[in-house]
């Protein structure tokens, strides 16, 4: 188990006391571990490990594999699952992406919250626990989940060997991106390409922002992903924590300002990216 220990330790004290709730809201960035803190507690109550196909834990995307979002019926059809097996059946529904839920969506998700059903448990995964209604909420046990220090992280360094470094700076603290950039020759490959993507924002012309705009506005997701990366590199300029992009501070929060607005933008309206990308570019 990564080191959240403050979490394990809650959720731990909760389960000894018979205190558990019937929903959570385990909130903070990717890759740190919420996926895996549910499914220890999954286990806990459970007294056993959980298996891949496991009848009592069941894990819901709020996304689909075309990308399009699970809607209403899906989640009825979550509701319909936790009402199976009675008031003695232990349940677990962990949905991954939880912010990403239509409003209609989440009205209906409401409805199981205002009305818990025997000893099933739901947790709600996100990054963003603002985008979910105030009265789901509300109904939730919330807690969040904040980056570790590089000395909570050292057990995963410390097996980095000569990918050290690289693995330091490009994980921010995420347990999660770590293990993968240390298994992952693929992933290390593409954290330099967004590096250097990063840099052409301030050392290209014109014409290669435009055409950087082109390349990485055709896929949504990666694209949010790497914008992220960028703002966590802006704030570790902030923060001087690390010399490879000099950006004053007034710039650099200027320009994670103006990543953040991009960011939404893309996210949560209809307008192209890659306009959004070439507007936002000019600012760099």
């Amino acid at each position: 188990m990564w080191a959240h220990q403050r979490v394990i330790n809650f959720l731990d004290r909760q389960w000894k006391n018979n205190k558990l709730s019937s929903a959570y809201i385990f909130s903070g960035p990717e890759f740190l571990g919420k996926k895996k803190t549910a499914l220890y507690l999954a286990e806990k109550i459970l007294g056993r490990p959980v298996k891949e196909a496991d009848n009592s834990v069941q894990i819901i995307s709020s996304i689909k594999e075309d990308k399009k979002n699970i809607g209403v019926e899906g989640i009825r059809d979550l509701i319909h699952q936790m009402s199976l097996g009675g008031n003695e059946t232990k349940r677990i529904f962990i949905i991954e992406k939880a912010d990403e839920l239509g409003i209609f969506s989440q009205n209906a998700l409401l409805k199981s919250l205002e009305e818990p059903r025997g000893k099933s448990i739901l947790i709600l995964l996100t990054r963003d626990e603002k985008k979910l209604l105030p009265t789901i909420i509300s109904r939730c046990q919330k807690i969040k989940f904040s980056p570790l220090s590089n000395k909570e992280m050292e057990e995963i360094f410390a097996r980095s060997g000569q990918n050290r470094e690289m693995i330091e700076f490009w994980s921010f603290g995420r347990p999660g991106l770590a293990e993968k950039l240390l298994k992952d020759s693929e992933t290390r490959n593409e954290m330099k390409e967004f590096f250097d993507h990063f840099k052409l924002l301030f050392q290209g012309h014109a014409a290669e922002k435009f055409n950087l705009a082109q390349q990485i506005s055709q896929d949504k997701e990666k694209l949010l992903y790497e914008m992220e990366l960028w703002v966590l590199i802006l704030r570790k300029s902030l923060l001087e924590l690390d010399e490879r992009i000099k950006v004053s501070k007034r710039k650099a929060f200027s320009l994670i300002e103006e990543l953040l607005k991009a960011m939404e933008l893309i996210r949560s309206t209809n307008s192209s990216p890659k306009l959004i990308l070439e507007n936002l570019f000019l600012k760099f």
